[in-house]
C-alpha cells in the first residue's frame, strides 16, 4: 500500500494529512493528523522553528506505526534521534507558500541515508 503525508495551511493554522493510494494511484482514504504538543499546539512547515519540529515528530511517528503494522520485522529505529534531523532535511525546505507532500519513499530513502534502518 502507498501513503503519503500532506499538509494544507489553512485560515488559521496548517493540516497535516495521511493519503493511502491505491495500485493506480486513485485516492481512496485520507485522515489528519492531531499534534502531540511537545513543541507546538500546531503543524509548520518551512522554517527551522517549533511547529516544524512538531510536524517532523508527527509525520516520523505515523510512518513507523503505520510500517510495523504491515511488517512482520518492526522498523527499530528511535523517532527522538532522527525527527531534528528529519526536520532540518525535509520540513524545513518546503516552502512555507507551498504544500507540503512528503511520499513513504521519501521517507525510507532519507531514513537510509541517515543509516538509522
Amino acid at each position: 500500500m502507498y501513503y503519503e503525508f500532506r499538509g494544507k495551511r489553512k485560515d488559521v493554522g496548517c493540516e497535516v494529512v495521511v493519503v493511502h493510494d491505491d495500485v493506480e494511484g486513485d485516492n481512496y482514504d485520507y485522515y489528519p493528523l492531531e499534534p502531540t504538543g511537545k513543541h507546538s499546539e500546531g503543524f509548520e512547515w518551512g522554517y527551522g522553528g517549533s511547529g516544524p519540529a512538531e510536524t517532523a515528530l508527527v509525520i516520523l511517528t505515523e510512518f513507523v506505526k503505520k510500517v510495523n503494522r504491515d511488517r512482520r520485522k518492526p522498523l527499530d529505529f528511535d523517532i527522538n534521534q532522527y525527527y531534528q534531523m528529519f526536520k532540518w532535511d525535509k520540513i524545513t525546505t518546503i516552502k512555507r507558500e507551498d504544500d507540503l507532500h512528503i511520499t513513504t519513499r521519501e521517507i525510507w530513502e532519507w531514513l537510509r541515508e541517515k543509516e538509522a534502518i
